[in-house]
């Protein structure tokens, strides 16, 4: 059927669905059917997955320098080899499916859900379950979720994900409106005509699923990958060029420079590094911060400034009661006064702040008052009344409730009450207090019961005033204490509100939210750089509207500033999306959740202000882990072509070069829940700090193991086996304790302590190393002097390194780039 181009009624009766939507058992005939709403991503299938590990660069190169040594009859390095190769791929497939996992897991706490009529009742129903012939909603903020035909209202539709026009469009009675759009604005009511892979959307979809432009750290990983390869390369060449200069045949220098190849370029760096990712993007979903994008975690460790709104993010979203101010009576009778006056059923946000306060339940009387008819407020009115009958004496009266210039007016009072009372009432005003006025007066029962009195409003006049009650959102209990955390972190915090100037200023002196103000008419009197130094130095924007927001966000980042924004609504996408980490607060809507980096769950600056700091905490774990493998690449890279040209032999044998890659791999996969230090400012990528650093501390190892093979060779003239198994050893132990410089900038014993996983994987793999050297296995056994010497000369070198490791900091923090 072409749903276009056909009447909704035609449409109605070709799917067989009514204005009561379809039956429960009839939608979940349709969902058997025709399969969930859903389009299927090209998933790789597992086995692909696994197969790809075996199958990979260096994965080849391990099975080639496995064969190679089977074809010069190196049965037990070939063992050992084909060994590694195994491991090789169980731990890379463990690694990504341990990765794809957690994003499966993030993935199902953003899904989109619609409006829909089941059984003759609106819910609220995931969309993957819509089938065709559904009755569906349409307003503000939603994501047409399915082909729909529009059958009643109108939407006005952002369809630029499918079409890249970004003019929205009206979609009215008769119109189809695409899956994928995102409602700007308007109500409708329509039919499911196509779900899934059947919609328009759905089948663009699978003839091109776009890929994510590559993140800054995809870019970094890259160089580095690349340098590391050409390094590994020369370095191979060197060896075997060398190693046949010195009488070795091709085949052993080739064995060997393959494996040290294998050794030496960290190729499961990319996997290691989403797996950090993914654990720690788990981490903030469990704090309340839902990562749609692993890539943002680099963002979100850099963040220098938020942009929060006001409501529900630093306030508590909900009116409650202030201060109040009587005339003439208690705060008791005031409050009780007020909380009379409201429908017992009454769900306004004021009447409600009013009865809590109140300690009532809404509409609650005392005293054999029951209330007989309620005037509501309306837009003229601005007030209320309530009027009660006191069936034990038979008299009347009326509470009237509203806004103090309404009220006050009514009340019998003198110019110098009245001038006092609107004095409260601007003070209130000024320190961001919404105010409210009660009153009562007593009726007689021709007044209240008179002909046609129900149609007729009261007499109000020379009403006797009871006060003021002061209302407003207040500030969340622990937002200025987040506020004095983001400061320290270097964090800047801006409030961009749509409030007024009041509203803002007291809910800023409330927090601790110091520093300029500006509102939207201000910052449209300036223009160009006056304007744009303005924004800079504003900390509390108000009567903000969402256009402007997108520019204050565009300004600071034009000035150096990486910026996360929070937002709800359909206007704050723009601002959502320029932003380094748009936030999606708590009951955004899902135009601005799809916009959105990260979607929180739970409502509150403190949760921003947690993330950023797990952010960097994951940009540390990475961090960590590449200047260890970095400098572990160096140190091994370079010593076994400086062992062949200086003394003529191989440092390591290829087997003892595949176990120890395998011995520094292990305690990788602890990294990924390892303790970190709180980092006192923001964290970006500095990829020349990072090779700098690596390549000192490599270059030390290089130092450190040139002195030592010195010592063996020239001066102990120890046999060239007992040196090989006394390197494979060396190279473990100074490897890992390699691994406590690289988690800690500072001084290491004043950081934070590893975890325990790290800690006992590191313990482990140095028991596993010694008793292989200890007992021969693989390797020449060696004595326990030798042992104690190695070790003791290993903690030595230690301290030398971290005293190294601080030099490399000093000067690399120095670079501009």
């Amino acid at each position: 059927m072409d749903f276009k181009n056909a009447r909704a009624s035609e449409v109605m009766a070709a799917l067989s669905c009514s204005d009561q939507g379809l039956t429960g058992a009839e939608a979940q005939k349709r969902l058997a059917r025709d399969g969930p709403n859903t389009i299927p991503e090209r998933r790789v299938p597992f086995w692909r997955k696994a197969l790809s590990h075996f199958a990979a660069p260096m994965a080849l190169v391990i099975l080639a320098a496995g064969l190679l040594a089977l074809w010069i009859g190196h049965l037990e390095d070939a063992v050992v080899i084909f060994s590694l190769y195994l491991l090789n791929g169980l731990i890379g497939t463990y690694i990504e499916r341990k990765a794809d996992g957690a994003l499966a897991e993030l993935s199902e706490q953003i899904s989109v859900t619609a409006r829909v009529r089941r059984d003759g009742k609106w819910a609220r129903l995931p969309a993957p379950m819509l089938v065709a012939g559904d009755l569906v909603e349409l307003d503000g903020g939603d994501v047409v979720p399915a082909d729909i035909k529009i059958i009643a209202g109108e939407v006005e539709l952002d369809q630029s994900a499918l079409t890249g026009e970004s003019l929205p469009v009206a979609c009215g009675a008769g119109e189809l409106a695409y899956a994928s759009a995102l409602v700007q604005r308007g109500h409708a009511q329509g039919v499911v005509a196509l779900t899934g892979t059947h919609t328009t959307f759905g089948r663009t979809a699978q003839l091109a699923q776009l890929q994510r432009p590559a993140s800054q750290l995809d870019k970094s990983i890259f160089k580095i990958g690349q340098y590391l390869v050409i390094l590994a390369f020369i370095g191979v060449v060197i060896v075997i060029s060398v190693g046949m200069v010195r009488g070795y045949s091709l085949a052993e220098t080739t064995l060997l420079g393959l494996t040290l190849l294998v050794a030496s370029v960290p190729s499961a760096m990319p996997a290691v590094l989403a797996t950090i990712m993914a654990v720690g993007a788990m981490k903030l979903a469990k704090e309340g911060v839902v990562v749609r994008q692993l890539s943002s975690l680099e963002e979100l460790s850099g963040v220098t400034t938020i942009c929060s709104d006001k409501t529900g993010t630093l306030t508590q979203n909900r009116l409650s009661v202030g201060p109040v101010w009587t005339h003439h009576c208690s705060e008791k009778m005031l409050l009780g006064a007020a909380a009379a006056c409201m429908p017992r059923d009454s769900g306004d946000i004021i009447d409600s702040a009013i009865a809590e306060r109140a300690g009532v339940p809404a509409g609650t009387t005392i005293d054999g008052w029951k209330a007989r008819r309620y005037i509501p407020a309306d837009g003229e009115r601005k007030r209320a009344t309530m009027l009660l009958h006191n069936s034990r004496t038979g008299a009347f009266q009326i509470i009237i409730k509203g806004a103090p210039q309404k009220v006050i007016q009514l009340c019998k009072l003198s110019s110098a009450e009245r001038k006092t009372a609107m004095t409260h009432v601007e003070n209130s005003a000024k320190d961001g207090f919404r105010t409210i006025a009660v009153a009562v007066k007593p009726l007689s029962a021709e007044q209240a019961t008179g002909p046609h009195a129900e149609l007729k409003e009261f007499d109000e006049n020379g009403a006797a005033f009871l006060g003021l009650i002061m209302l407003a959102d207040q500030p969340r209990p622990d937002a200025a204490e987040t506020i004095r955390q983001a400061r320290f972190m270097g964090v800047d915090v801006r409030m961009v509100t749509g409030d007024h100037a009041a509203a803002a200023r007291y809910i800023a002196s409330r927090i601790g939210l110091k520093g300029k103000e500006m509102t939207s008419a201000a910052m449209e009197k300036l223009s160009g750089a006056a304007r744009a130094a303005q924004i800079r130095a504003t900390r509390i924007f108000s009567e903000v509207l969402p256009s402007q927001k997108y520019e204050i966000v565009k300004a600071l980042q034009d000035q150096g500033e990486i910026v996360a924004v929070t937002g709800d609504g359909v206007n704050d996408a723009p601002a959502l999306k320029r932003a380094a980490v748009g936030i999606a607060v708590t009951g955004a809507t899902e135009v601005a959740r799809s916009a959105a980096d990260l979607v929180l769950t739970r409502a509150g600056i403190t949760v921003i202000v947690n993330g950023i700091q797990e952010g960097r905490a994951i940009y540390k774990r990475m961090y960590h882990y590449m200047t260890y493998r970095l400098a572990e690449t160096f140190r091994v890279l370079f010593l076994v072509p400086f062992a062949i040209i200086t003394v003529g032999f191989f440092p390591l044998t290829p087997i003892q070069l595949v176990m120890l890659s395998v011995l520094n791999d292990l305690p990788i996969l602890a990294m990924a829940t390892d303790r970190v230090d709180n980092a006192p400012a923001p964290e970006k990528w500095r990829v020349k700090r990072l090779l700098g650093v690596s390549s000192a501390l490599g270059l030390v190892g290089l130092v450190n193991s040139g002195i030592l093979l010195t010592i063996f060779v020239f001066v102990l003239n120890i046999p060239v086996e007992i040196i090989q198994t006394l390197f494979f050893l060396k190279l473990s132990v100074s490897g890992h304790l390699m691994l406590f410089h690289a988690r800690n900038k500072g001084p290491i014993f004043k950081g934070t302590p590893p975890s325990r996983t790290l800690l006992a994987a590191v313990i482990i793999t140095q028991l596993i190393a010694t008793g292989m050297a200890l007992g021969g296995i693989l390797v020449t056994p060696v004595g326990i002097q030798f042992i104690l010497l190695i070790w003791g000369w290993s903690v030595i070198f230690f301290f030398i390194t971290e005293w190294a490791k601080h030099y490399a900091y000093a000067t690399t923090d120095k670079w501009k780039w």
